[in-house]
């Protein structure tokens, strides 16, 4: 089966070919490891075996043995976590833009943290208060980690200096969907 690479593997390649040569590639250290010719307990076929897991995305090593996991299996799990993540950022956005528009334009939307429900929003005396008008969808609590900090601003309160996060709305509106549109042509087609 096809190793699928990722961005360390050429640096493991290389790190296998200088440091342990006997080897030669990854799928013969594989081999080796599978057949029980290499003691699993060995520190250095630990290693080996952690770098080569790390190296490539379809590869795991669970029990003694290393797995080669089918590419269609890795890529569907894979762009089942991306649009898990793009439908959040949908999510995010069709919230953030309701919440706006329940408080005028303009207006800036805050998360005091980044797990919380609600928007909240600065009135102009300086007071934190949540909008009410919107809940961010539950799960959206366990994804939101995942959205990059270049989405939120770190402020302080004016009211009591605590931190808050900036909602960049605009950002979340021009973020780029179009990859649901391909798929769907291609799954409906």
């Amino acid at each position: 089966m096809k190793l699928l690479a990722n961005k360390v593997s050429a640096d493991f390649e290389r790190w296998l070919a200088q440091e342990h040569p006997l080897f030669g590639d990854p799928k013969q250290f594989i081999r080796a490891y599978n057949s029980g010719m290499l003691s699993t307990t060995n520190d250095d076929v630990k290693v080996i075996a952690a770098r080569l897991e790390d190296a490539y995305r379809n590869v795991s090593v669970m029990n003694g043995s290393i797995t080669i996991q089918p590419e269609d299996f890795v890529l569907t799990r894979e762009l089942i976590e991306d649009l898990e993540q793009l439908q959040l950022w949908i999510e995010l956005r069709e919230a953030a833009v309701e919440a706006v528009q329940s408080l005028g334009s303009g207006a800036s939307l805050f998360l005091e943290e980044k797990k919380l429900k609600k928007f909240s929003t600065i009135t102009e005396d300086g007071a934190v208060i949540p909008v009410d008008a919107v809940v961010l969808p539950k799960y959206t609590q366990s994804y939101i980690h995942v959205l990059p900090e270049t989405l939120f601003t770190e402020v302080s309160a004016p009211d009591d200096g605590r931190p808050l996060f900036k909602v960049d709305v605009e950002a979340l509106k021009e973020h780029d969907t179009s990859v649901v549109y391909r798929l769907a042509q291609v799954t409906h087609s």
